[in-house]
């Protein structure tokens, strides 16, 4: 009893925490510290994080599932429609011969090439056709619930309650049909909403329902993740269905990231629904952090402002993401920035003496420095804007191209108007990004017959990129010029 009001009173101290800006006199201290283990409340365990996965991992998951849904599943298709039709035949008949006409059924996928070439694929030679088949649907399941989590970012309550008509298709007034999702919001009370969905979420989908469309119209039952009694390979009529569960569907989406046919690309972190949303979130953050807002509505979040580059909404777990990746990155480029040989750009001078004031070289000690480095430029409102051609150790104050609170301008940002900025630096890194356009601008302007003003416009180009190289270190490589010398 103890440990069930203790309980309670933790869950009580986190909702007044993540409300704290909706009342007077809120809590200071997030309480989700106070809850250690043997600490407090007779040993209640703190709540874990799920991490989202590393892009380096993500990325060939999302890719082996998609692959699964394209190439395996339209073979699968074959393999369930046989078993169907076989299941049919055996309405009506006595329980002996409803059993050895399956067991014909699933004798006569060893002479299909379709179930043959799935089986070797899966590792599966010797195994009980039954045993394969489920093997299979349980990987397609997984694939398809990584997929649409990664790639669309709701939650595994919301994924499940999915349904054969959850798929839209929408005609806009710029001529595309885009696709979306109609489900059941989490949180929301069973409200219905929608989220947009690519044609690559959508196809998974509908080849999924496809795959149980016997079942589900002889169950009468419309959830797209369906369980059955693990003993058939395939449910057949007359086999009670249920809805697959959240526990279940983590299992399958670990089931298809430790395939046998994915042992070059396996997982390190642990692999989790919410581990999937919190990737997709990393997905958009990464690439562009002015989405943020786009990104809470998606998500069904209630934002109420922007101050620089920290979310403040509901979602406390995005907020702290979204800081940590700020980090990751800020951090990530000052070690480009602060190890560099050879630097440019007007921002390159103030870096250099910070990393001289600091201390930073290239050892352990120097990481250190980096790190606690960054850590002090964020709580500053430092924001590190990566592009093709260098970095933007951003100030409004000191913006060429006019960007406002969030960052650069992203209309007005290109390489002539950083080059000018004050913000601006190059490191080895972007060199033959700077060495290529030099050299693209000399080879346009040997072409003859060009009108004075684009040898003009394009003059200043070669300048400014010639500009850059030079005064990142005195043996650059020598850049032609367009008079031959």
């Amino acid at each position: 009893m103890a440990m069930e009001s203790a309980k309670k009173h933790a869950l009580l101290f986190h909702k007044m925490w993540e409300l704290r800006t909706e009342y007077i006199g809120p809590l200071q201290l997030d309480p989700t510290f106070l809850f250690h283990e043997h600490r407090i409340f007779g040993g209640l365990r703190r709540r874990t994080s799920w991490k989202p996965v590393d892009e380096k991992e993500a990325l060939p998951l999302i890719r082996d599932a998609l692959n699964w849904m394209r190439e395996s599943v339209p073979l699968l298709h074959l393999i369930t429609t046989h078993l169907w039709s076989a299941g049919l035949l055996c309405v009506g008949e006595s329980r002996y011969r409803k059993k050895k006409m399956l067991s014909s059924a699933y004798g006569q996928l060893e002479g299909m090439s379709a179930y043959l070439k799935l089986r070797d694929r899966i590792g599966m030679h010797d195994a009980d056709s039954r045993r394969v088949v489920r093997r299979l649907l349980a990987l397609t399941e997984g694939a398809t619930a990584i997929i649409v989590l990664f790639l669309v970012g709701m939650r595994v309550s919301e994924l499940l309650s999915l349904d054969v008509d959850s798929v839209q298709r929408r005609l806009h007034s710029d001529g595309h049909t885009h696709g979306y999702l109609r489900g059941i919001a989490a949180k929301k009370n069973g409200k219905q909403r929608e989220w947009i969905a690519t044609p690559d979420v959508t196809e998974a989908l509908l080849a999924m329902n496809k795959l149980f469309d016997g079942p589900r119209c002889y169950s009468k039952l419309t959830y797209t993740f369906l369980a059955f009694n693990g003993n058939y390979g395939y449910p057949m009529p007359g086999r009670r269905l249920w809805r697959v569960n959240s526990g279940t569907i983590g299992a399958r989406m670990r089931r298809f990231a430790n395939a046998e046919f994915r042992s070059n690309a396996p997982i390190s972190s642990r692999l989790h629904p919410h581990a999937a949303r919190k990737t997709f979130a990393r997905f958009v953050v990464l690439r562009d952090k002015r989405a943020l807002g786009a990104l809470a509505h998606h998500y069904g979040h209630t934002h109420r402002s922007f101050t620089d580059s920290n979310y403040v909404g509901d979602d406390l777990e995005l907020a702290t993401m979204i800081s940590e990746e700020n980090r990751r990155d800020l951090a990530a480029g000052l070690n480009d920035i602060l190890r560099s040989s050879n630097v440019s750009g007007k921002a390159s001078g103030l870096l250099r003496v910070m990393s001289e004031k600091n201390k930073v070289g290239k050892s352990i000690r120097g990481r250190k420095t980096i790190s606690r480095l960054a850590e002090r430029l964020i709580d500053e409102g430092v924001t590190l804007a990566p592009c093709d051609w260098g970095y933007c150790v951003y100030s409004q104050a000191h913006s060429a191209c006019g960007g406002d609170s969030n960052g650069p301008n992203q209309v007005e940002r290109a390489p002539d108007v950083c080059a000018k900025c004050t913000n601006f630096v190059v490191t080895d890194t972007h060199r033959n990004w700077w060495e290529e356009r030099a050299r693209d601008a000399s080879a346009f302007l040997s072409r003859p017959g060009l009108p004075t003003q684009t040898i003009a416009v394009v003059e200043r180009r070669r300048q400014a990129a010639e500009s850059v190289l030079r005064t990142m270190n005195s043996s650059m490589r020598k850049v032609p010029r367009n008079d031959g010398k």
